[in-house]
Parts: structure tokens; sequence; C-alpha cells
């Protein structure tokens, strides 16, 4: 995203990014393809934000304006929003995203998931998605159904977060097809990880209820960002500096938050997290 940013204001490594992006459409067209037609099969690989077509989504927005990335982008957001529809699962209604137990991601959760999970994380699951569709329709690229799908993932947030005693928001991070069913599940854990805690959930919700004028995510989004902001730091769970499960990902989210909103509390905390990270 630096280079990005760099080749826009001086010009540098321009060629470099117009290869890697011709890379990019090419594979990605033939990805999008195989991912269409197995999307009653679906794997986590195929649209996570990691390695899937969300992050690749994310990416490519920065290249909006060329012609034949911003075909690709809508082709890709199609699959996107083609993943909130429903299929039939066990005689039970269900959205596509529904991971079935032998497209696990480890071999451990296929035993642990027989009937397979939903995966609610903003790295491996649906909070990708649902950033991706946030983030293309505020920077102006809608298709048809994408607002009707990002309202269907904030429908499953909204059913699946949790309140605990201090106000503190949480969601489960994976949640078992049974418990997807009867609407009911345990937390399995509180660590404030960007990847599956928190953090990453409520930036995304606080993305798509901007992108659609959603007052309930929204306010869930912050209620959720200022439990953390109260927390102390044993209270985050946290043991390493790095993005995906440590302090920077806790500090990505909250810069973001802040910057958006202008909340004090949050440059605070954010400063907070910084210095915790020099420390280490």
């Amino acid at each position: 995203m630096k280079i990005c940013t760099i080749s826009t204001v001086s010009g540098h490594y321009k060629d470099i990014i117009d290869r890697l992006n011709n890379l990019i459409i090419a594979s990605s067209k033939e990805d999008i393809k195989a991912y269409k037609r197995n999307i009653k099969d679906v794997k986590i690989s195929s649209f996570d934000a990691i390695s899937g077509l969300s992050g690749v989504i994310a990416y490519l927005l920065f290249f909006k304006d060329e012609e034949d990335i911003r075909k690709l982008i809508m082709e890709g957001l199609s699959y996107l929003v083609g993943l909130t529809q429903d299929r039939e699962v066990y005689g039970y209604v269900v959205p596509n995203y529904h991971i079935s137990s032998k497209n696990q991601l480890l071999d451990i959760e296929k035993d642990i998931y027989m009937k397979g999970n939903f995966n609610l994380g903003l790295s491996n699951g649906i909070g990708g998605i649902l950033a991706a569709l946030s983030i293309a329709l505020m920077e102006g690229i809608e298709i048809a159904g994408q607002r009707k799908a990002i309202e269907r993932i904030l429908e499953d947030y909204k059913r699946f977060h949790y309140v605990d005693n201090n106000g503190a928001v949480y969601w489960p991070g994976i949640i078992k097809f049974e418990d997807y069913i009867s609407g009911q599940c345990k937390i399995d854990g509180r660590r404030a990880g960007w990847c599956y805690g928190s953090p990453g959930i409520a930036r995304a919700m606080y993305m798509a209820g901007n992108a659609i004028g959603d007052k309930e995510a929204i306010e869930l989004s912050l209620k959720a960002i200022d439990g953390l902001c109260n927390m102390k730091e044993e209270e985050w769970m946290l043991n390493s500096p790095t993005i995906c499960h440590g302090y920077a990902g806790l500090l990505t989210a909250v810069q973001a938050m802040y910057k958006d909103t202008g909340n004090v509390k949050y440059r605070e905390c954010a400063d907070r997290i910084m210095e915790i990270i020099l420390s280490l």
C-alpha cells in the first residue's frame, strides 16, 4: 500500500505496479470463475482478507479508475454478494458462507465442526467480505445486491454479539452450525485481536454502517471500541507486537477509528498501545 502511495505522488514504481496488477488481473479472472462454480462448496481461501478475494478487492480499489481493474472488482463483488445468498444445509436455510467440515482450515477443526461452521473473523471470515463490500460502496462502486449483502452480514454480527457486565462488546470468532441455527453460542475467547477479535469486527461494522446508513451497526461498533479503550492492558490478552494476534492489530483499528471519529479517547488509547509496542 505504501508503494501505491509513493507511486501516485512521485510516479516511481509504476512499471512494477503495472506488472503486478497484470498478474493479479490474469489470475483473479480465472479464480473468480472457479469460485462461482463452487459457491455451494465454499473454501475460506476463496474469499478471506488474507489470501482470498476480499483482500484482492481491497487492494485493487487503489486502481479503481482503470477500466480493466474496475470490471474485475465488480466481478469479484458479484461473487462476494453471492456468498450472502441462501442455500439449504442439513435441512436449514443458511448463507453460502457456511464452511463445511471438509473445507476447514485445520484437520482438527474437521472433527470439531462436524456440520461445518461460520467464521466471523476479519482475517479469515465474513468480516473481510463485509469490509470489501463496504469499502467498494464508499468508493463509488456498487452492483446489484451489494447493499442487501452488507445488511445480511451485519444481521449476523448483531445477532451474535455479547455485552459483558462492564459494557464491553464481543463476538465469537467461529460459530458451530448447530449454534448458528439455535441463535445461541458461547464466546470462546476475548483476546483483542485484529484477526478474530472485537477490534477487526468492530472496524468492519463501522465502515459497513457508514456505507449503508445503518445507525445500529455504527453504535454497536463504537460501543465495542469504547470498551476496548476502557480496558486495562492485561484485559486485551495480547502478548506480541504483531498485526494479526498482537498490539499492532489493535493499534491499527483504534487509529482508524480515531481518524474517522476524532474521538480523543481513541487517540489516547492509540498512544498507550504505541508505548507498549515500543517497550516490547
